[in-house]
């Protein structure tokens, strides 16, 4: 919904504009609990196999991505270990706010999968 504070659409203005653009974001929360960043770990995004983006914390306690993705794609999200990941976390929402995944300690490889993104 318009006025919402979020950019549903990804398109740098908040609300979608009165029609679907075949798009909407997601919502990377991520965390370190010594708070020195991810030393070294990501979380790696593929929409339909190819690379999207890489995300971590390069220093501090925490950080929030967008992660935009295309209706209908294929998504999946992979852990890349650092050193300390004990010290990771992080949490990941769909574009209306809910809680998909919340992990600590992720084990390197996959650690989400959607198999068909669908954008409200």
């Amino acid at each position: 919904p318009s006025g919402d504070g979020i950019d549903q659409d990804c398109d740098g203005v908040d609300g979608t504009g009165g029609g679907s653009t075949g798009s909407c974001c997601y919502t990377l929360n991520m965390y370190d609990s010594w708070g020195d960043g991810w030393n070294g770990a990501s979380l790696d995004a593929y929409e339909n196999y190819q690379f999207l983006a890489s995300y971590t914390i390069s220093y501090g306690s925490s950080g929030t991505e967008s992660v935009c993705l295309s209706s209908g794609s294929y998504f999946t999200m992979d852990f890349y270990s650092g050193t300390y990941d004990s010290e990771v976390s992080f949490e990941f929402y769909d574009p209306s706010g809910m809680l998909l995944i919340s992990q600590s300690s992720p084990t390197a490889g996959n650690v989400y999968t959607i198999s068909s993104v669908s954008c409200p």
